[in-house]
This record gives structure tokens, C-alpha cells and sequence, in this order.
């Protein structure tokens, strides 16, 4: 009963000790039904039946909670509509040279989903990222594979002999890092992607590929996020490790 005990503790910890737990609490289960089958020898049948009865219905809970689907839609929709000059969308100022998407994620289970994290990487500048969300706080950054761009600054000397910080602007990247702290229940997030062309190498504006890859946390362990789509039909698809 202590590796049971222990082992479901360490599962309702989430996703740190989830791995461990389970395989202490599946432990603690074929401890006790063996530990059972012994000390019940000298019992009657009825009660020697009850008693496995018991701790295979412990293992299937146990089992439920493992291996419970944690379903989330993503979807990817391009924004076709003309938006006026300084339109608000989603907390983005608009621009008449931008293009961009839509990313709605949805959460199809009774419960919340919380610390969801991802990149989103296109085949275009991305130039700014907007949330639609009630109950949601939520934040987008550029970033660069295994580095973070965002508060670069250069040094330039000022009048009385020191050194000045100038903010650099690096919005404009093709890969953002999302973080969210949560979905509820049946509840959709959407999130709009402003993308333009490349300034130094020009091409189009609007995305054709994107990639999602990341995580997010569901029924106490942590589960797997990730879509790769065209927007066009016969793009070259984007990857993200």
C-alpha cells in the first residue's frame, strides 16, 4: 500500500514526478495484488475474489489517469479580409503591408489545459502577434532556434562620455516563441500572426507554410503540441526540431 500511496502522490504532483509515479504506483499495484493472493490463502473464495476485484479496479483508475486523452484542435486560417490602416486586431495595429493568420487552438476536454508554450515558425516575416482571449494571459516573442532576440540593444556614446543602451527592434522574424497559461474547458484561443515580406530579400507577404511545435500540460503530465501546414496548395513546408 506505501508504493501505491506514494506512486499516486507523485503522479497528482504533474508533470515532474509523473513518469516516476506511474511506474512506482504500477509497482505498488503488483505488490499488492501478489502480497493478496498470499495472505488470503486460508480466506474463502468470495472474499479472496473481492479483494483481486478490488486492486485490478485501483489499476484501471490508475490506468484512466495515465493514459487519458487530452484532445486540442489547432487550426490555421488565413485572414483574407482587407483591414483599414491602424486597425486594432487582436492588439495589432494594422498595417496596409501586412498579411497574416489565424492559429485557433481548442480545448475539447471538461477540464482546463494550462502552460502552453510553442514556436510558430513561417516561411515569411512574422511582424507582430495578437491574442483573442477572455480568460487567457498570454505572450509572443521573436526568438531564434536556441536563442532568445528579444531586449537586444547596442551601446552608442552620449554627450557626457557614456554609454547609451538603444533598444534594437527585432519583431521582425520568422519564428516566435507563444506562451499561454491556460485553456479552459471547450474553450477556443485565437491567436492572429501579422506576417509581411522579407526586407532584404523581398518575395511575398503572406505565409504559404507553417509549423507549430511545442507543449502543453493535460490531465497532470505533459502532452505534445505540434501541426505543420500549407496555406497554399504545393508550398515547401517549414520544419521546427
Amino acid at each position: 500500500m506505501g508504493l501505491l500511496a506514494l506512486g499516486s502522490t507523485l503522479i497528482a504532483m504533474g508533470p515532474p514526478t509523473f513518469t516516476l509515479g506511474t511506474c512506482v504506483a504500477y509497482a505498488g499495484i503488483a505488490w499488492l495484488l501478489f502480497d493478496w493472493w498470499h495472505f488470503s490463502e486460508e480466506l474463502i473464495p468470495k472474499l479472496r475474489l473481492l479483494g483481486t476485484i478490488s486492486t485490478i479496479t485501483i489499476a484501471l483508475i490508475i490506468t484512466w489517469v495515465v493514459f487519458r486523452p487530452a484532445p486540442l484542435t489547432i487550426s490555421l486560417l488565413p485572414i483574407n479580409e482587407n483591414y483599414a490602416e491602424g486597425t486594432d486586431l487582436a492588439g495589432i495595429k494594422w498595417s496596409s503591408k501586412y498579411s497574416g493568420f489565424r492559429v485557433v487552438l481548442r480545448n475539447d476536454a471538461d477540464f482546463q489545459y494550462t502552460n502552453i508554450e510553442f514556436l510558430i515558425r513561417t516561411d515569411v516575416m512574422i511582424a507582430a502577434v495578437g491574442f483573442n482571449a477572455k480568460f487567457s494571459q498570454c505572450a509572443a516573442k521573436p526568438t531564434l532556434i536556441g536563442a532568445d532576440i528579444s531586449g537586444v540593444s547596442i551601446g552608442v556614446p552620449d554627450k557626457d562620455g557614456s554609454t547609451k543602451a538603444i533598444p534594437l527592434d527585432l519583431s521582425l522574424a520568422n519564428v516566435y516563441k507563444i506562451f499561454c497559461d491556460k485553456i479552459l474547458a471547450h474553450d477556443p484561443l485565437e491567436i492572429v500572426v501579422a506576417t509581411r515580406r522579407n526586407l532584404v530579400t523581398g518575395g511575398f507577404d503572406a505565409a504559404s507554410a507553417v509549423a507549430i511545435r511545442g507543449a502543453f500540460e493535460g490531465f497532470l503530465r505533459s502532452r505534445p503540441l505540434a501541426k505543420s501546414e500549407c496555406l497554399i496548395q504545393g508550398c515547401t513546408p517549414v520544419m521546427l526540431p
